[in-house]
């Protein structure tokens, strides 16, 4: 699994900080069978010159086997038994955890090269929007946030999310 730097123009330049100083990150997950390059260009065009502060980090999830589609090796952040999803679907927790471990390895890059954890939003599609919550609320230190899009809440029964 690779990662990838959003960047400009699908160039090799990530995209850059604003004058302002005040650098955010976001991390984005794909969603099954995708990758980074699904998304880089939308991201570009969407956002640069919205959020000419944010840089995006776009990790690849690993290549593993997924039971849904007959055991078929493809990107995947954790095994899905059935789609669609359901609350009562079963999940696999060693691949949601290896998974988790892979996000807060980004997140700690980012906090390591000067961006605070509270200015670090943690995103994702499908899959990725699954991880991108359960990796939020497993991160130790508060961040500016998550952003889920068409995704699910895996564990959410044995998560503590009462805030107290």
């Amino acid at each position: 699994a690779g990662v990838a730097l959003l960047s400009c123009l699908a160039s090799s330049s990530p995209i850059h900080m604003s004058a302002a100083g005040r650098p955010a990150r976001v991390i984005f997950m794909h969603g099954l069978g995708d990758t980074p390059a699904g998304w880089r260009e939308q991201l570009t065009y969407s956002f640069r010159e919205r959020l000419p502060h944010v840089s995006w980090m776009l990790p690849e999830a690993p290549q593993s086997p997924v039971t849904v589609n007959g055991g078929m090796v493809m990107t995947s952040w954790m095994d899905l038994h059935a789609i669609p999803v359901d609350p009562n679907a079963h999940d696999d927790e060693p691949s949601l955890d290896a998974s988790v471990q892979l996000i807060h390895k980004e997140i700690d890059r980012a906090v390591k090269s000067g961006i605070p954890a509270e200015r670090i939003v943690v995103g994702g599609f499908s899959q990725g929007a699954a991880m991108a919550w359960l990796s939020t609320l497993r991160y130790p230190s508060r961040l500016a946030g998550c952003a889920m899009l068409s995704g699910w809440a895996p564990l959410a029964s044995k998560l503590d999310i009462s805030g107290g």
